[in-house]
């Protein structure tokens, strides 16, 4: 196919998307399908929700390979967001969509409203002997990212055009004339440099990885190249002694591990970048995309071991994490470590950051107090749930050790923070739509609101823990075994049997939903917008009544309201727009202080999963009390263990 045919291929791919019809597209029987690199069925995702194109649209083609990419604006449920893709083709028929949906309603604006369509030079046509092969494309393009790479100043940066100008997110981050601070930072130095002078200072230090890098268009006419990369920041860069002799604090943003995907476009002049156009999301931190993940780690077989033997043996794992010393542990060959369901490597990640944890034995003030230690001892578990600290982060750990002949064999690792918007942004999981119960740290004092020791069986302890995600799962209470004045607390807040709750809908005031009890709940429809409760796998501690669970939790995004019995129609949260086009009639400063604050508040009308990590206490068969811990992640994401 011919570079006009590429082009029209992204064309019919959106009138399909948007449509909710794939006929409109020339679609292989079989299609490999991601979205945000997390493998979903063609129709799944940003299908349900995509509601029309936007205005900006660079196409980027690669006749040879039969493969086009394009980076553009779109709406969904009306509001402005970004949209690259990277479609392959095969006799014709689209045999592979990778869809990178990115929520960034300023910087849709800002593509449409400040640059309009992409500089001319991107679709100029080279000389045949001017021509860079593509393998010396390739190389030409690495040296960015070799360069950005624990960048330090000290390499050699001249694979940079004096007139290089980057992009990131439509906003320029290169030659600006007047003071602009860059990313978290508030650096107003940096985006005033050229290309070369800004990696020449050391700036980008905490740039600690960059893998899976695809280059996955190869415009050889052009002399235009498309790479999908991985950026890894580890959390354990603070400061950075730049060339120029300043030192930079890295942000608190930083203080934890972050994984961006990132897609960018370049403009080569011969053997230099002469153009840069960046965009970007954040996975959970390590995650992969699809051509290079792993299968998930199989659970070791059980073997029993006796409570002292798993506490001891849990303590030390937290003590190693904050010590940093990984192998101080005595670990069973072949261990395998999962953070947020990602499979990374023992010392990476948590590894790094994690400086205190409740009952460490100096415990600092900030760590949130809360401790839970449970053991299964027949099926060779433990778990800690409590408070952690990194750096100046917040949050709650849940950890969990398998061990087998005395060694540790499994090691999983959960890590809800507070997310906080503050200056640049503060620590807010970038284009992570807010989920309607945000994490408080301030919640988590102790778990004694469970209520004392009491034993039971393990089977019935399972069975009533399923019975509350069932009950989820089918926004049906039946089968829901309920003590008398069992409550749910949900990220440290009261979220049943709260007479103070506010509505969920403010047009509808008389519908407080956590003012109500857990069956009630259910039945009112409140969490109707979960189709599915999947990968459940239980640790239980008889001697407590406690069954602590994961699971991952599946929000389509296409519920815009609920039907409750005796009170009617009930909008969900979510952000949309009041009418075709309105939000691009605001100035993009206007509309920046409104998506700062739009952005806290809590988003479900989009395609999302969770993380949920659950206490559930049982006293005689009957549920007692919940405390659920939940961290938002992109729509079909593994627990990362099999259930």
């Amino acid at each position: 196919m011919d570079r006009a045919q590429l082009e029209a291929v992204v064309g019919a791919y959106l009138e399909a998307a948007i449509a909710k019809d794939r006929s409109l597209a020339p679609f292989a029987d079989k299609v490999a399908f991601s979205e945000n690199n997390v493998r979903l069925e063609l129709g799944e995702g940003t299908w349900r929700t995509l509601s029309g194109r936007g205005t900006y649209s660079h196409y980027l083609a690669d006749p040879a390979a039969g493969r086009v990419g394009f980076i553009g604006t779109v709406r969904e449920n009306g509001v402005p967001a970004l949209l690259d893709l990277l479609i392959t083709l095969e006799d014709g028929r689209i045999v592979e969509v990778e869809s990178v949906f990115i929520r960034d309603a300023l910087a849709g604006v800002r593509y449409e409203q400040e640059i309009g369509q992409p500089e001319k030079v991107w679709f100029e046509a080279v000389p045949e002997a001017k021509r860079l092969s593509r393998e010396q494309m390739i190389a030409s393009v690495d040296k960015y990212f070799q360069g950005m790479e624990n960048n330090d100043g000290r390499g050699d940066y001249s694979f940079f055009d004096p007139e290089c100008d980057r992009i990131e997110h439509a906003l320029k981050t290169t030659n600006v004339k007047t003071p602009m601070a860059y990313g978290h930072s508030t650096d107003t130095d940096f985006a005033s440099m050229t290309a070369e002078e800004q990696w020449k200072t050391g700036f980008l230090g905490f740039v600690t990885k960059i893998r899976d890098r695809r280059f996955v268009i190869l415009d050889e006419e052009r002399q235009v190249a498309f790479a999908f990369v991985t950026l890894d920041h580890n959390g354990t860069v603070r400061v950075l002694h730049m060339t120029t002799g300043k030192d930079f604090v890295v942000p608190p943003y930083f203080d934890v591990p972050r994984t961006l995907q990132v897609m960018e476009a370049f403009k080569l002049k011969g053997e230099k970048l002469y153009r840069v156009e960046m965009t970007l999301y954040e996975p959970n931190y390590g995650a992969r995309p699809p051509q290079t993940q792993v299968a998930p780690p199989q659970p070791s077989a059980p073997e029993p071991a006796s409570r002292e033997a798993l506490e001891a043996l849990l303590e030390r794992t937290l003590q190693a994490l904050e010590s940093h010393h990984a192998k101080a542990l005595p670990l069973a060959p072949g261990v395998r470590y999962t953070e947020n369901g990602e499979s990374i490597e023992i010392g990476d990640g948590l590894w790094g950051t994690i400086c205190d944890y409740a009952g460490s034995g100096a415990a600092r003030p900030e760590t949130p107090a809360y401790r839970l230690v449970m053991a299964d001892p027949g099926a060779g578990q433990a778990a800690f749930l409590g408070g952690m600290l990194e750096e100046t982060t917040r949050g709650m750990l849940y950890l969990r050790i398998r061990a087998l002949g005395g060694r540790i064999s499994e090691i999983e690792a959960i890590a809800i923070r507070h997310e906080w918007m503050g200056e640049r942004g503060g620590t807010v999981t970038l284009f992570q739509p807010r989920m309607i119960t945000g994490f408080d740290p301030d919640g988590f004092v102790s778990p004694d609101w469970l209520g004392a020791a009491a034993p039971g069986d393990r089977e019935g302890l399972v069975q009533a823990a399923d019975a509350w995600f069932d009950a989820v799962q089918s926004g049906r209470s039946a089968g829901l075994k309920l003590a008398p004045g069992a409550a749910r607390r949900d990220n440290g807040h009261a979220a049943s049997n709260a007479p103070d709750a506010p509505p969920l809908d403010p047009e509808v005031p008389a519908f407080r939903p956590y003012a109500l009890g857990l069956a009630e709940q259910i039945e009112a429809g409140v969490f109707r917008r979960i189709s599915r409760v999947r990968e459940r796998r239980h640790l239980v501690d008889a001697d407590q009544g406690l069954v602590l669970t994961v699971a991952v939790q599946d929000n389509p995004g296409d519920l815009k309201s609920i039907e409750v019995p005796g009170v009617g129609e009930v909008g969900l949260p979510g952000l949309s727009a009041s009418g075709p086009g309105a939000e691009i009639n605001s100035r993009p400063e206007e509309l920046q202080s409104q998506l700062f604050g739009a952005r806290q508040m809590p988003n479900v009308r989009v395609p999302t999963s969770e993380i949920v990590v659950q206490a559930t206490k049982v006293v005689d068969g009957r549920i007692a009390g919940i405390e659920t811990l939940s961290r938002g992640a992109i729509l079909g994401v593994s627990g990362g263990w099999p259930a």
